[in-house]
């Protein structure tokens, strides 16, 4: 003890010294409580980490000593921070008194003071007395402070439990598992030592050199002992630590790895649970088929002598019952074995011989080698043998649609293509009817033959006709199927895809293109319904001023005006093309008059001039309005109006600027360019200027003909009036051409015109002037439009009166048709009752019975269409008929005679007499139904 403790030993009360000794052990013992159990958690830990680590990785053994002399090494630091903190700092007085001020700060603090005046002899000696008594005051003042208080706060609960918690559990481990601990436990203590590392996870060891193929995947079967005590669901694979994944544990106990091909040699690493293994994998080439050929001889009844050579590297080979196989296959190197399944096979150098004989059914084989290299082919080359029948042929009709309606004397061709793998026997068309009930017509069945072939042939293409009047067939539908046949005694025929026709006689054809032509007019007049809308919103934005007429959103409304009257330009041109089909399907009928196609036709004139000039017209008129330049002001007309005139002086001859040219002279001109551009004008011009048009070059400027020019038809009066000499001539400023916007101008009656020298009129706007023009046009077209209409609805009215006519007249030759069959019945069912007639006879007046139901609903439909007609047309002689079919009431009648015909043949045929003479007379009350109207 130095001189200072001497001293305070001697001056300080015993007491005191006495409470800051046991004050100073319970410090030491405290810390010397934790070291230690600081250490045995050190021991505790670092094997449980060797434990786990060694779960996972296999610690090699410098890493393995490495650990171990980190642990006694830790326990050291642990005992030397002990002394230095706590033993070496406590041996002193002042080191106490630092530990109790950080709890208690004014008695240690006093405390340190007293220490300092009892170990400082100056101090003493100076004021003994003083000294003497502050010591006393401190002594008596800490006697009564519990130093316990400013112990260290001990941590021995936590540290016990750590203890004791890690020596359990290793222990339970030890219990639980003995031999992983065990081994973790000498692995530890004895690095040095090659103790291999024990795995919950014990798969079978694999051979460290693994040979594959060169670029292919292998795979790998890795299986797992029945004893493992840990069979992990997955193992984990990686290339050279790249690329890892997992691969499932297979129901046979072992892990099937699948291994991308590579090229070079590699490691390939493999972890189940806490298992890992390193392979190292040298890949090699595999030797492959180069040439697979078979050789196929025919049965004889194809007639076709020498073998058949197929390529069959893809594996398939399919042939004809009862032909006679082999293949060769010749392999890139000499082979050593082969290995076939369901199969004849041999090898000679790098060739393999398959025998396949006669196969009687579909087979399927596969055949591997071996290289000299010692590793099977690149592939195992599947070989699947199909025994097929004999293909049938196949057949394409082109030119002819699903459905077409024929007339009765038609002829129509249509292309037939048929192919087959051999040869074709025969080619023919088949059809089956349905009957006309209207016409008392039965079904109609048939075929015919277009063609033969020979066997050597395996192909054909033909021109089919067909015309129901050559074949026997009676107006009705009919079903068409076309048929192809090969030289194959087994097989049948082979059919295309069914035909519907429907053979109509002229009255039906009549009924038809009526009711086509109706659903035209339709479609028309919503056309026209569609330039009337136009019409109003053109008038509308005509009516705008200049200044409106300049927004960008009126602009734009004009456009989408003329987009609009493009679209239903379209629209009209299509219906004229399909009127066109129209008309060409109606001048088959030799029932329609040449005066109604006739009409029909300058109708569709009328309409493709519309559809091809006039709304065109309208539409380019609507274009330029709107890409019209913008007003700027009022005096933009005027000058506008003075720069035409100064580019019409400047373009009327060649004179110079400054020339003044003659007024004759300038008139003259002027009939020429008016007559350049509009062309001839014929009748009255009784004005002062203008006269008949000069003669025409043949060509232009360019050495191009010139269009023709439209005549026209004036008739131009002179007036007395004094002529205006602002005022400008309208033949000179019009052009027809610029007017409908570059169209060619329609041929119209001439109107009388007189001269106006009123004065220059003020001129509007460009965007106006084309605006008026478009809607000037429009208008005009609509007016042609309804007269085109009006002319339609009379050609309508007269073919659906005459249709009309033609269903009685139908209906009609159905009763007197009915009533023939009916009189050839009367002499076998004269006087006997249903019951008794025979079966013959029952079954003709069970089918008459059937049509009698047909021919009610046919009259019900004509009544009905009838009154409909009379509502729109208001014809007399359709109001007398339809008054007569509400007397006689033939419905009526018509049910009655179809219930009773069996039990009264007789009073039927009179009632189908009757009906039909009935009927006859309606049809004739109705001829010529648009003249005789009120």
């Amino acid at each position: 003890m130095d001189s200072s403790g001497k001293l305070l030993r001697e001056r300080l009360p015993a007491a005191l010294i006495q409470k800051l000794e046991a004050f100073r052990d319970d410090v030491r013992r405290i810390k010397l409580r934790e070291t230690v159990l600081h250490s045995a958690n050190l021991i505790l830990g670092a094997f449980l980490i060797c434990f786990v680590v060694d779960r996972v990785l296999d610690l090699p053994g410098w890493l393995r000593g490495g650990m171990l002399v980190l642990v006694p090494a830790g326990i050291a630091w642990l005992f030397w921070r002990y002394l230095s903190k706590t033993v070496f700092s406590t041996g002193e007085w002042t080191g106490l008194a630092r530990l109790i001020e950080s709890k208690f700060p004014g008695p240690g603090d006093r405390l340190l003071g007293v220490l300092e005046i009892g170990s400082d002899d100056s101090e003493w000696s100076r004021s003994r007395t003083l000294s003497q008594a502050a010591i006393s005051q401190v002594s008596a003042e800490l006697r009564v402070t519990d130093f316990d208080r400013a112990l260290p706060r001990p941590r021995f609960q936590l540290l016990c439990s750590l203890c004791f918690g890690g020596a359990f559990f290793i222990l339970l481990l030890a219990f639980l598992i003995p031999q992983p601990v065990a081994n973790t436990a000498l692995r530890w203590a004895a690095p040095w030592m090659d103790v291999d590392r024990y795995t919950f996870a014990q798969p079978r060891a694999l051979e460290p050199v693994l040979h594959v193929a060169r670029g292919e995947d292998y795979r790998i079967r890795l299986p797992l002992y029945e004893s493992s005590p840990w069979k992990p669901s997955t193992a984990s694979i990686s290339l050279d630590g790249r690329d890892r994944r997992k691969v499932p544990l297979g129901d046979a106990m072992e892990y099937v790895i699948e291994v991308p091909g590579h090229s070079d040699s590699r490691n390939l690493e493999i972890r189940v649970g806490d298992w890992t293994s390193t392979l190292s994998v040298s890949p090699q080439e595999r030797s492959s088929i180069r040439s697979a050929k078979a050789a196929v001889k025919l049965p004889s009844y194809l007639q076709i002598p020498e073998p058949l050579q197929r390529d069959v590297r893809s594996g398939t080979l399919s042939v004809v019952e009862g032909s006679t196989a082999s293949v060769q296959l010749e392999i890139d190197r000499e082979l050593t074995g082969v290995e076939a399944s369901e199969f004849n096979a041999g090898i000679d150098g790098p060739l393999i011989n398959v025998d396949l004989g006669t196969p009687q059914e579909s087979i399927e084989g596969r055949l591997t080698w071996t290289d000299s290299f010692g590793l099977e082919g690149i592939s195992t080359f599947s070989l699947r043998v199909n025994v097929v029948e004999d293909a049938l042929p196949g057949i394409v009709i082109s030119d002819l649609p699903r459905t077409r309606v024929i007339l009765e004397d038609d002829a129509i061709s249509f292309g037939v293509q048929v192919s087959d793998d051999f040869g074709i026997r025969e080619v023919g068309m088949e059809w089956a009817g349905e009957g006309d009930p209207e016409q008392s017509s039965r079904p109609s069945t048939g075929e015919k033959l277009f063609a033969s072939a020979n066997p050597d042939q395996p192909s054909m293409q033909l021109t089919g006709t067909f015309s129901a009047v050559d074949l026997g067939i009676d107006p009705q539908p009919l079903k068409v199927r076309f048929f192809v046949r090969d030289y194959n005694p087994a097989s049948d025929r082979v059919w295309s895809q069914e035909y519907l026709f429907y053979v109509l006689n002229e009255d039906q054809h009549w009924q038809w293109m009526t009711r086509q032509l109706s659903r035209w007019q339709q479609d028309a007049l919503l056309v026209k319904s569609r330039e009337e809308q136009l019409l109003r919103i053109n008038q509308e934005l005509r009516d705008m001023d200049a200044g409106a007429l300049d927004d960008p959103e009126v602009r734009q409304k004009i456009r989408t005006q003329a987009s609009a009257e493009k679209a239903n330009g379209v629209q009209l041109a299509r219906l004229s093309r399909s009127g066109v089909e129209l008309i060409q399907e109606a001048a088959r009928n030799s029932q329609f008059s040449p005066g109604t196609l006739e009409n029909w036709a300058g109708i569709l004139n009328v309409i493709q001039d519309i559809s091809g000039n006039r709304m065109p017209s309208v539409e380019e008129l609507l274009k330029q309005a709107s890409n019209q330049p913008s007003s700027s002001g009022p005096m933009q007309n005027s000058a506008s109006t003075g720069a035409d005139s100064d580019n019409r002086v400047a373009q009327s001859g060649d004179s110079s600027p400054g020339q003044t040219k003659d007024p004759g002279d300038e008139a003259s001109q002027s009939d020429k360019n008016s007559d350049e551009k509009t062309g001839p004008v014929i009748g009255q011009n009784r004005r002062g200027s203008g006269g008949p048009g000069g003669p025409q070059d043949d060509e232009g400027e360019d050495g191009e003909t010139p269009a023709p020019k439209i005549p026209s038809i004036v008739d131009n009066e002179s007036s007395l009036q004094p002529e205006d000499p602002n005022a400008v001539d309208e033949n000179q400023e019009q052009d027809p051409q610029t007017a409908s916007g570059g169209a060619a101008p329609a041929f119209g009656l001439p109107s009388t015109t007189l001269e106006d020298f009123g004065g220059a009129q003020p001129q509007s706007s460009p965007i106006e002037q084309k605006m008026e023009e478009a809607v000037t046009e429009q208008e005009n077209l609509l007016a042609e439009f309804e007269k085109v209409s009006d002319e339609l609805n009379r050609i309508l009215a007269d073919l659906e009166g005459s249709t009309f006519v033609k269903r009685l007249k139908a209906a009609s030759r159905a009763q007197m048709q009915m009533a023939g069959i009916l009189a050839a019945q009367v002499d076998e069912s004269f006087g006997m009752s249903a019951q008794r007639l025979p079966r013959s006879v029952r079954t003709v007046l069970e089918e008459l019975k059937v049509q009698d139901k047909n021919n009610l609903t046919t009259l019900d439909e004509i009544h009905q269409d009838m009154k409909a007609y009379y509502q729109r047309k208001q014809f007399t002689k359709f109001r007398n008929v339809l008054d007569d079919m509400e007397e006689l009431d033939p419905f009526t009648g018509l049910d009655i005679k179809s219930e009773v015909m069996a039990d009264e043949v007789g009073w039927c045929l009179s009632m189908s007499e009757y009906w039909g003479d009935t009927f006859d007379r309606w049809a004739e009350d109705l001829v010529d139904p648009a003249s005789g109207g009120t």
